[in-house]
């Protein structure tokens, strides 16, 4: 009968782990599922809405794959337009209406860009 690090062992083999620095390595679920999930980071500076929302359009659909994509969507925090963000605004209605789209968005946090940007979560195919 195989012991828990002749099992663990195998698990890391079958699975490409190889991290052993990582704290995954003392719980290897947590591997699993952040290998599951994708992170993109799509840049609409500069763009016009129109531009925005087709390059928005166009990227969501190229990252789709089986698993959950965490999208995180720039737009800047509006400080060209007068402090309110156009971009953003028609970003989150587009989110809005889009079927790829979970009803999960929200605006980044300090550390992931503030208000300039929107974390959405995109639907496995």
């Amino acid at each position: 009968m195989k012991d828990f690090a002749d099992i663990l062992k195998e698990w890391e083999k079958d699975n490409n782990y190889i991290d052993k620095d990582s704290n995954d390595r003392k719980d290897p679920l947590n591997r699993v599922k952040k290998r599951s999930q994708k992170d993109v980071k799509i840049d609409l500076h500069g763009m016009t809405v129109k531009e925005a929302i087709a390059h928005l359009k166009e990227e969501i659909l190229n990252v789709r794959t089986t698993a959950e994509i965490k999208a995180f969507i720039i737009h800047g925090a509006g400080n060209h337009s007068g402090g309110e963000s156009i971009l953003k605004k028609n970003v989150i209605k587009w989110l809005e209406e889009n079927r790829y789209i979970f009803n999960l968005y929200r605006s980044g946090k300090t550390n992931e860009g503030g208000h300039g940007v929107t974390i959405a979560y995109i639907k496995p195919k």
